[in-house]
Order: C-alpha cells, then structure tokens, then sequence
C-alpha cells in the first residue's frame, strides 16, 4: 500500500467546500510522472496549503485512491476562483473517507508536521507547485497514527 498528498490552494480553488460537497472527489495529477504509480486502494491525504490565512495549511481529509489517473473533466468548475487553466486533465478519483477542515475538528496542521521526526521531511513541505507528492512508508505509518490520534472528541 502506497499513500500520496494531494495539495490544493485556497487562493485558486474553494478546496473546503469541495470536500463538504462531494464524498468522491476528482484531484489534478501533476507533476503527470506520478501517474502511473498510483493506484487503487493507496492512501489519499488532501493537503490544504495556507493560501492568504498562514497557519491554516496542512492535512485536512484522509481517503483512498478508486482508480488509475485518466484524463477527465474538472467535477468542480464553479468552485474555482482564479480561471481554470486545466478543465480537461490528467486526474485521479479519491472516496473521502474523514475530513477535518479546522484545528478544532483535528485537521493535522502545517507547523506541527514540520516538528515531527519523519514528517518533517514531507515533500509537501518542501516543494509547493506541485498536486501530488508520494508518502515514504515511514511517513505513511506516522501520518496515519497521528490521524487516528488528533480526531476531535
């Protein structure tokens, strides 16, 4: 089993009211190279980054992956804020499973990541252009721990 981060900015895609939407979800692949790694079944993290609130970007939904990448409609036109460049593109399907968009409801945040031993190392954190970033095994095993802690009472 593989897990992946796939990040969305608030500043161009209303990325809190998508996943309030919709319990299927439709996620641009890129860099595209990541495309034929990915699979169903791998374990989907949705990475909100701080758009314009800093301190509000980290892991915000956690799913799994029901298909290979294909080239597909954007599920989502009217969510957009800034133009869509890409209505048509290379795009994976994730069922959400559990969302948290807030601190409050345990959304693991961007500056406790940045703390911890391995996750420090997350290449979400270090490359932000991105869509897609693959999850180390050890990673994985840690971000799926400290999900299952941080859930809200």
């Amino acid at each position: 089993m593989k897990g992946w981060i796939f990040q969305g900015n608030p500043t161009k895609f209303n990325v809190d009211q998508y996943l309030l939407l919709k319990n299927e979800i439709l996620w641009l692949v890129r860099p595209q190279g990541y495309a034929k790694r990915i699979e169903p079944g791998d374990i989907a993290f949705i990475w909100r980054s701080d758009g314009l609130k800093k301190g509000t970007g980290g892991i915000i939904a956690y799913g799994e992956v029901l298909d290979t990448p294909t080239i597909r409609e954007d599920d989502a036109p009217d969510l957009w804020i800034s133009p869509i460049t890409t209505p048509r593109a290379l795009r994976v399907r994730i069922r959400i499973l559990d969302r948290r968009l807030s601190q409050v409801s345990g959304m693991l945040l961007r500056t406790v990541l940045k703390e911890h031993t391995s996750l420090k190392e997350l290449w979400v954190l270090k490359w932000h252009s991105q869509t897609v970033f693959p999850i180390s095994g050890t990673q994985l095993r840690d971000l799926i721990s400290m999900w299952e802690s941080s859930k809200a009472d």
